[in-house]
């Protein structure tokens, strides 16, 4: 385990420019120490906690990197999904602090006050999708991915968002990072289930990368970025057929 979060604490190093000599003079030891460290990935905890608090990171961010290799998708309970449909408030709350703004700033984007936002963040807890911590930071744990069922209760809502996503995307300018795919081709379901197999693989690969700059990277210089993908048997003459 101590191998990994070295790993993620080299990762860190490497995406600050800083050197192992950086880290030697912001704990005020010698860089032979810090290289003896990282060369034999073994030390107290209490040694690991310091070199976070040196690069500011937190440690259990740091362990929970390391814990992590394959993204851990977290399904919401129908009964939290029923009620999040039917207050939209909530809901919206939930989204915009999963995208990482801050509470204030996504209360006031809801037109909720302090208190509205405290009270909302109680409510998400009781459906237990959030922990509200004893300073009343409320926490939605966005490192986790989350599933909603296709068919429940929120089905429309999201119809909406990812509507609207892939309209602005199809709409939208290109650039190097953003892309636009449309694949129709004739296969066995056998081959197609195959490529539902690599679509979750890719979806890992994005929850991984994901947290690896979230570690890494200050939040001003990360961006918001979904992918919406549907793959499945077509029939393009339904598709194509002229609506009356």
């Amino acid at each position: 385990m101590q191998g990994t979060i070295f790993a993620v604490l080299k990762d860190h190093l490497r995406s600050r420019g800083l050197t192992y000599a950086d880290l030697a003079e912001r704990m005020a030891i010698s860089e032979p120490t810090v290289k003896r460290l990282f060369a034999a990935q073994d030390c107290k905890l209490s040694r690991l906690q310091e070199i976070c608090v040196a690069l500011g990171l937190s440690f259990d961010d740091v362990v929970e990197a390391a814990r992590r290799p394959r993204d851990d998708v977290r399904q919401i309970p129908a009964t939290a999904e029923r009620e999040l449909a039917e207050r939209p408030t909530l809901f919206h709350l939930f989204l915009l602090m999963r995208d990482g703004l801050d509470q204030a700033d996504a209360g006031r984007h809801l037109g909720l006050d302090g208190a509205g936002t405290f009270r909302a963040g109680m409510a998400l807890e009781r459906l237990g999708i959030a922990v509200v911590r004893k300073d009343g930071r409320i926490d939605v744990d966005a490192a986790r991915a989350v599933r909603f069922r296709r068919d429940g209760p929120l089905a429309r809502a999201l119809l909406s968002i990812n509507l609207r996503f892939v309209t602005a995307t199809l709409m939208g300018t290109e650039a190097e990072d953003r892309a636009l795919e449309v694949v129709s081709r004739r296969m066995h379901p056998q081959t197609a289930a195959k490529i539902v197999v690599e679509l979750d693989a890719l979806r890992e690969r994005i929850g991984h990368l994901a947290r690896r700059d979230q570690l890494t990277e200050p939040p001003e210089r990360l961006a918001t970025y979904k992918l919406t993908c549907a793959w499945g048997p077509a029939n393009l003459a339904d598709l194509l057929a002229e609506r009356r």
